[in-house]
């Protein structure tokens, strides 16, 4: 896969970001980024995509985190920082802080093998109360995006506080004792709902495919 293939795959993945903060939020278009508003306070439903790369990122910056202030909001970003190499230097200039790193892993139709199927299953909703499952959960799901297994353990309070709170529904795929498969779906607003489908079988499958490429998926609050 060239790099040009690569890139045009990540601006597709952000395109569809875009698309979907665009669903029942105000849209506010700026220079340097589209910002997406929700009605709920919520501090995960509204979040900034960036739309291009200028030379000084400080005062696009400065007008982003002034129209949040004006919406009673805390201007969180969302991007593939690939695509946006010097903003978060940017950021972190300018004093967000980084609030998490993920893994984000493409599989072509002509790379995709032929999963086994699984035998003696149960799939199961998990808890904000059943802390062991869900760092089975999210041990699990970075192992299928070729993670070691214990740099997702850091989303675990988000996760439990989200599960609290209602605004995220997690679910996993147990077999022999092991979480082998997990669904995570968020949000509380019609059509804005966004699911992650992994497990050892899908990590097989990735493993094996010679043209899986893995960038980064940064959000900055």
């Amino acid at each position: 896969m060239t790099r040009k293939h690569h890139a045009h795959q990540l601006e597709q993945l952000e395109a569809s970001l875009r698309q979907a903060g665009a669903q029942e939020r105000k849209t506010l278009h700026m220079n340097a980024f589209d910002a997406f508003i929700a009605a709920s306070k919520n501090p995960y439903l509204s979040f900034v995509i960036p739309t291009n790369n200028p030379s000084d990122w400080t005062p696009h910056l400065q007008t982003l985190k002034d129209a949040f202030k004006d919406h009673e909001r805390q201007p969180r970003l969302e991007f593939m920082r690939e695509l946006h190499p010097t903003l978060v230097p940017a950021l972190e200039a300018f004093g967000f802080r980084l609030d998490s790193v993920a893994p984000v892993m493409t599989l072509t139709p002509d790379a995709f093998s032929q999963a086994l199927a699984f035998t003696q299953i149960e799939y199961r909703r998990l808890y904000a109360d059943e802390p062991e499952d869900l760092k089975a959960f999210l041990q699990g799901q970075t192992l299928a995006y070729a993670g070691d297994g214990g740099d997702a353990l850091s989303w675990l309070p988000q996760l439990t506080a989200g599960l609290r709170a209602g605004t995220v529904l997690v679910a996993g795929v147990w077999q022999g004792g092991l979480c082998r498969g997990r669904v995570f779906k968020s949000g509380v607003l019609r059509g804005f709902t966004s699911a992650l489908v992994s497990g050892g079988l899908v990590r097989n499958l990735i493993m094996r495919s010679s043209r899986c490429k893995r960038a980064f998926y940064g959000r900055y609050c």
